[in-house]
């Protein structure tokens, strides 16, 4: 019980300051547990072959902040992601429902339109909606680079090289040291058949992270 009151309210013995700690000394707030496995969870997902280590935070962090409108958005992309790849057809419901709920509680969420993007490309294959979805989620946060080289992916996947090219080569600019951008522009220029720009690219990506697996292959390709 003392180390309980102790850590809560700071005192020393009989609720005395602490030696050597001011009393009036401003406190630093620290970020809610919530908040910590959100931002994981989320750093999970912004790279490759995250979003299973991204679900088993997430699904803690929803429990804590059930009205986080930005978690519930993650979760859901996460389950998608998984849906997709694993491939677990079985997530895809989930994926709607945490996708849902997030616009519901926060409509001008960035993050919520571009995983309503994902599911209606990946999931439904509307590529149209989906092209609409990720235009909403960057018009509410043209600064969010992982959102916009979504969009880049959904428009390699419409065709639309030209396109994915001029959006990952700003969300490179957005975000120059990744490596996965890189690679994936590197995709998006093997697509295009611009097979020396290509090899730039996931040369760049390898130069920040040598042994980057995605590189390695897209450069093999590439020559």
């Amino acid at each position: 019980l003392a180390v309980v009151l102790f850590g809560r309210y700071g005192g020393g013995v009989n609720g005395g300051p602490v030696a050597g700690h001011t009393p009036n000394a401003p406190q630093v707030a620290r970020p809610s547990t919530s908040e910590v496995l959100y931002q994981e969870g989320r750093d999970h997902l912004d790279r490759l072959n995250g979003a299973a280590r991204a679900r088993s935070v997430l699904e803690v962090a929803v429990l804590l902040a059930p009205a986080d409108a930005r978690i519930h958005a993650a979760l859901g992309e996460a389950y998608a992601r998984l849906a997709l790849r694993a491939p677990r057809p079985a997530l895809w419901p989930l994926a709607g429902v945490e996708v849902n709920l997030a616009l519901a509680l926060d409509g001008r969420l960035a993050r919520g339109h571009a995983a309503l993007g994902f599911l209606r490309a990946y999931r439904d294959w509307d590529f149209s909606g989906a092209r609409a979805a990720f235009e909403q989620a960057l018009a509410l946060d043209p600064g969010d680079a992982h959102v916009r080289s979504g969009f880049a992916s959904v428009l390699r996947a419409s065709g639309l090289i030209a396109g994915a090219i001029v959006e990952r080569r700003r969300a490179c600019e957005q975000l120059p040291l990744q490596p996965e951008l890189w690679s994936q522009l590197g995709m998006d220029l093997v697509f295009a058949r611009e097979y020396g720009e290509a090899a730039a690219a996931f040369q760049r990506a390898l130069r920040l992270s040598p042994g980057f697996i995605m590189a390695i292959d897209g450069l093999a390709g590439a020559w």
